[in-house]
């Protein structure tokens, strides 16, 4: 460990420290299980190159397994800022919605970003399952069956739209 960070210091070059700091990190992390310590040399190589995705992602895992959940939180907001399709945006948008309804207990905030899922792509699987799960808990309903409808429109699942016109009906009576 002692050796790398030397090299690291002595190294003028950015992608070579950054090289560095990986190797360190993993060495950390896996080895001495010093995941505080992993965690900063990855901090360090975002002050070298901000927004680098491999430490992003590494941050992501690193939260994930120290269960840094604001941290983590960051961390998937950055990384879909960054996403090169729409497909892995939505995967992260997942991750993120998860991590806001269980972890953070912030359902609303997990149903909007399941939300931008489906303008991704309406009939995403995990996302319309995640609403589908929540649209059982009657606090939640009247804020998912608009999403809900749009789907269900989409796939011409008429049972689905009968429960979503219900919910909205019994809402605008209310």
């Amino acid at each position: 460990l002692e050796i790398l960070r030397k090299k690291e210091s002595l190294s003028q070059d950015v992608e070579a420290r950054i090289a560095f700091r990986f190797q360190t990190s993993v060495l950390l992390s896996d080895r001495l299980e010093r995941m505080d310590d992993a965690i900063e040399d990855m901090r360090e190589v975002l002050g070298l190159q901000p927004g680098h995705a491999d430490a992003l992602a590494r941050l992501d895992s690193l939260y994930l397994r120290t269960e840094q959940w604001m941290e983590l939180h960051d961390i998937l907001l950055t990384r879909i800022e960054q996403a090169g399709s729409d497909d892995e945006k939505a995967a992260l948008l997942i991750r993120l919605g998860e991590l806001r309804e269980t972890e953070l207990e912030a359902v609303i905030e997990a149903v909007e970003t399941y939300a931008e899922v489906l303008m991704l792509d309406v009939q995403h699987p995990e996302a319309v399952d995640a609403l589908e799960r929540l649209f059982d808990e009657p606090d939640h309903a009247p804020f998912i069956a608009p999403l809900l409808e749009q789907t269900y429109l989409a796939v011409d699942d008429w049972e689905g739209l009968i429960r979503v016109y219900e919910v909205m009906q019994a809402t605008s009576e209310d």
